[in-house]
Parts: C-alpha cells; sequence; structure tokens
C-alpha cells in the first residue's frame, strides 16, 4: 500500500451512552472530512463488552473489525498494539496519536460532587479513590467537564497508583497512567510520535506533559475540563495539499477549537506545546525558580502564603495553578525570584504553538502545574514514579504544605 503523509489514530472509550454517541459522532465526521489520499484514519473504541476499531479512508466506505478479544485500554499493550496494527494496515510518514476519554491531571482525588456540562463523557459522579488524601475540604467547589474516576479506583497491573490517569476502561474499571502511556508509545515499532493529542479533561499539566515530552514530537491538550475536538475540521485539514507538518496540524486543531468557541458551541480551552528538549528547557528553568521561592517561605512567609492561596490562578480543577500566572505572583517582591520567573515565562512563550480559551477562561495560558493549597495533599504519591519528582517544585511544596500546617 502506498505511504500516506499522515496516520490520524484516535484511542477512545466509549463507556457510557453520551460517550457512545460522542464516538458516533466523532467517526460520522472524520468520514466526511476526509477528502484525499494525504491522511488515514483508525480509531480504536473500547466500548462495554467489545472492542471495535473503525479504518477510515477517503472515498472508500469505513471498514469496522470487531477484535476478538474485549481489550482493556490501561494496559501498556493495548495502545502499542494499535498503533503498531495501524501502522502495518495504512503506512505513513508521519502519526497523529488522540487518546479520547477522561483526565485527571497530575492529581488522584476530586471528592466534591462535580457539575457537570457536555463534556467528553456526560455528567458522572466523582467520587474518593486511593492516591491523593483530601479531607476537610468542606464540599469544595464544584468541577465541570469530565469526572477522572468512575467505575473502579484500582489500576491495571502494569499501571501503578501515581500521576495522572485517563479512563477508565468501561470493562475493567482501570486507569492508563501517564507513566504507562509514555511506556506504550515508546514500545510501539514506531517509538514516537509526531502529535500526541490528549482530547480529555485537565491534562495540559506541565507535569503530565513533561512525562510525555520523549514520546511526541507536538503534545495538544486541555488545561480545563474538555468537549470532543472538532474531528472534521482535524481531518480537513489533514487532507489538504501539501500535507500539514505537526505544528501546522497542531495549530490547525487549536483552530479548529477556537472557531467552535466563537460559534458559542463550546466553553472550554486547549493548547500546543513544542515537545522533546523544550519541556526539558522549561523544566530546568522551573527548577531553578522553584528553588528561588522555596527559599522565600522562610524569608518572606507572608508574600508567599498569599500567592499560592489568594493570587494565582486556579483553573477549573483546583489543585492545579496556570503555570504563567503562578510565576507572575509568587516571588515577585524578590528580584532573584523575578529573574527566574522571567525565564520560565519567555520559555512558556516560546514553546507554546498556539492556545485558545473561552472568555470563562481567558487568562489561562496553555499550561497548568500541580499547586494544591490543602495540607493534607500526599505529595509524595502525586509524584511517585514520574519523572518531575526530581524537580524542586516537590520540595517547595512539601515545605509550603508543612508551614501552612503550623501558620
Amino acid at each position: 500500500m502506498k505511504t500516506a503523509p499522515w496516520n490520524l489514530l484516535v484511542y477512545a472509550i466509549a463507556g457510557s451512552a453520551t460517550e457512545h454517541q460522542n464516538v458516533v459522532a466523532a467517526l460520522a465526521d472524520l468520514h466526511a472530512g476526509l477528502s484525499s489520499e494525504q491522511c488515514s484514519v483508525a480509531v480504536q473504541v473500547m466500548a462495554k463488552g467489545k472492542t471495535t476499531r473503525h479504518w477510515i479512508s477517503a472515498h472508500r466506505d469505513p471498514q469496522v473489525e470487531t477484535l476478538d478479544e474485549v481489550v482493556d485500554s490501561s494496559r501498556q499493550a493495548a495502545p502499542t498494539g494499535f498503533l503498531d496494527d495501524a501502522g502495518k494496515r495504512f503506512p505513513a510518514a508521519a502519526t497523529a496519536l488522540v487518546l479520547w476519554a477522561h483526565g485527571s491531571g497530575i492529581d488522584h482525588v476530586h471528592d466534591a460532587p462535580a457539575k457537570h456540562g457536555p463534556g467528553l463523557g456526560g455528567p458522572a459522579p466523582i467520587g474518593p479513590a486511593s492516591g491523593l488524601r483530601r479531607t476537610g475540604r468542606g464540599g469544595g467547589p464544584a468541577l465541570l467537564g469530565c469526572a477522572p474516576w468512575l467505575g473502579k479506583a484500582t489500576d491495571a497491573p502494569d499501571a501503578p497508583g501515581y500521576g495522572c490517569r485517563w479512563g477508565p476502561d468501561p470493562n475493567t474499571g482501570h486507569f492508563l497512567t501517564n507513566v504507562t502511556m509514555k511506556k506504550a508509545i515508546a514500545a510501539s515499532q514506531l517509538g514516537r510520535v509526531d502529535l500526541l493529542g490528549l482530547n480529555a479533561c485537565w491534562m495540559a499539566a506541565l507535569e503530565v506533559e513533561y512525562e510525555l515530552r520523549g514520546v511526541a514530537g507536538v503534545e495538544v491538550a486541555s488545561q480545563v475540563y474538555a468537549k470532543p475536538w472538532p474531528y472534521r475540521a482535524i481531518a480537513e485539514a489533514l487532507s489538504r495539499t501539501p500535507a500539514p507538518s505537526a505544528e501546522q496540524l497542531a495549530r490547525a486543531i487549536v483552530a479548529g477549537v477556537r472557531a467552535e468557541i466563537t460559534a458559542g458551541h463550546r466553553q472550554d480551552a486547549i493548547s500546543a506545546f513544542r515537545a522533546g528538549q523544550a519541556f526539558d528547557d522549561l523544566a530546568a528553568a522551573f527548577d531553578i525558580y522553584a528553588r528561588r521561592v522555596t527559599a522565600l517561605i522562610d524569608s518572606d512567609w507572608d508574600a508567599v502564603r498569599e500567592a499560592v492561596m489568594n493570587e494565582a490562578l486556579r483553573i477549573d480543577d483546583p489543585l492545579q495553578a496556570d503555570l504563567a500566572s503562578l510565576v507572575k505572583v509568587l516571588g515577585r517582591h524578590d528580584q532573584r525570584a523575578r529573574e527566574a520567573a522571567h525565564a520560565v515565562a519567555w520559555q512558556l512563550h516560546t514553546m507554546r504553538i498556539a492556545n485558545a480559551a473561552h472568555r470563562s477562561h481567558l487568562r489561562v495560558q496553555g499550561l497548568s502545574v500541580f499547586c494544591p493549597k490543602d495540607t493534607d495533599v500526599d505529595l509524595a504519591d502525586a509524584y511517585q514514579g514520574t519523572e518531575f519528582r526530581t524537580n524542586s517544585w516537590a520540595s517547595f511544596l512539601a515545605k509550603f504544605q508543612d508551614r501552612l500546617k503550623a501558620s
């Protein structure tokens, strides 16, 4: 078979009626938008009791295949197998992989009942799970969008309970962690993808995208709750001649979301970043900044506390803060902290390809960072097993938490 410029691979969960409707609509949009042989599309749908693959090419009827075994979407072998099989059936020069389900960002628990809009999964309860311990919130603010904890709050044997989670699998209730996601892509014959899209809530977090930086050239995700992306517009962009680059495709995805926001069809946000060395450079700059603001806990506690507790912009996941906002306010009275913050902000600006946000999220700049206000959050558990655990920000959070308990 002739090698196409692009493959678009969508790894999707449809565990409820709403999710199933969203996936069916996306399949129709992908077929309608695919107008040339510039791109082929493969969609793996994990549903209750069955796993199907949809093979979509321009000017042909979609082919639907039901796998002999029901796939546990949380296991490393599942996305690896999908990537490899799609590459064999549809040879391509470049690959975009989109993972579509619920996301949790870096934290584990949202223990407050959520009021959900028409997000990826629709209405669903949020409950406590193993991992971060949060008590004494007094109910906490209601969240919008996707519920990260549905079904059983457990992991597959090869998916330890740390970091962000994506899922849950509709048959096992297990979640795919960002670490397992990284290993799954790295274990494929490709070893990496040109664009990695996380069509899930709260996954545009520094810790999450840093973990995945080595298996993608470009990363696209949402800081806030997320709705399904405009898949017809994505397929249309991939059908154009000449074929887009990964960065051009990322801009097209963001532009499609922006158009729907402008039209009043959605109220979320999306951002695209260069991965690889860019995230190494950002993490290094943030490490220097974190070391300086950690020292300020002793010398300027009142200002540090005010910045974290009241001034940094919170997204609709209250355990995360917008990174650009945080470095603007935390340590702003200290010259060394301001210089380090400027380096972080500049790196964030230079690596950001595009972002769009509804007016209700107008101040978000595309990337969040774990920044809980609670003293009962298990920080060691949050970062366990992730590469970001060695960043000095983890030490800042621990020291801040200890000082907050004592005050």
